[in-house]
């Protein structure tokens, strides 16, 4: 009898404990992602401002190419006071002008910059330089796979919980 009252509300913490957790997990695996894109960033910014010091455009461009190729990189550009794309990761785009809010929000910070771009799945961070701004555009994509099986996992154990609940509440435990 105390176990056919008790089975619903254990039931329901249970599932709500398992999804709390997921949730928890994903908040912070993608809060670890963004905290390592800072370091990241403000390390090439490093290097950009050094090259740019020592007028060394083709080693920044080089540079700037080989992170725009990695998976967790949407965009990587370098743009001029005026948000004029000196250095872009496509070399198609370099020399075009960058009007957005985003790009205006980033001429202006005074220090390293995150922005969340949720229209295009980018968190941006922004890296002031002496002369104009760095701008790296990241994405969650590498993280997919992982949200996947958080997601199956996460269910998987949601369905034994209603299992064991259904089990308790028919009295055949």
């Amino acid at each position: 009898m105390i176990r056919r009252r008790l089975a619903p509300g254990l039931l329901f913490v249970g599932v709500l404990m398992v999804v709390i957790t997921a949730f928890e997990s994903h908040h912070e695996a993608r809060q670890t992602w963004v905290r390592f894109w800072l370091v990241d960033a403000e390390e090439l910014g490093a290097f950009a401002r050094g090259a740019q010091v020592g007028r060394e455009d083709l080693l920044l461009a080089e540079r700037v190419s080989r992170v725009a190729k990695r998976e967790d990189v949407a965009y990587v550009l370098i743009l001029d006071p005026t948000g004029r794309a000196l250095i872009h990761g496509n070399p198609a785009e370099a020399g075009k002008r960058y009007e957005s809010e985003y790009a205006r929000n980033a001429l202006e910070a005074k220090s390293t910059l995150v922005q969340e771009i949720p229209a295009i799945g980018v968190t941006e961070v922004d890296v002031p330089l002496e002369s104009g701004v760095l701008r790296v555009g990241y994405t969650f994509r590498p993280m997919a796979p992982f949200s996947r099986a958080l997601l199956a996992g996460t269910l998987l154990s949601c369905a034994v919980l209603a299992a064991a609940g259904l089990l308790l509440l028919r009295g055949g435990w």
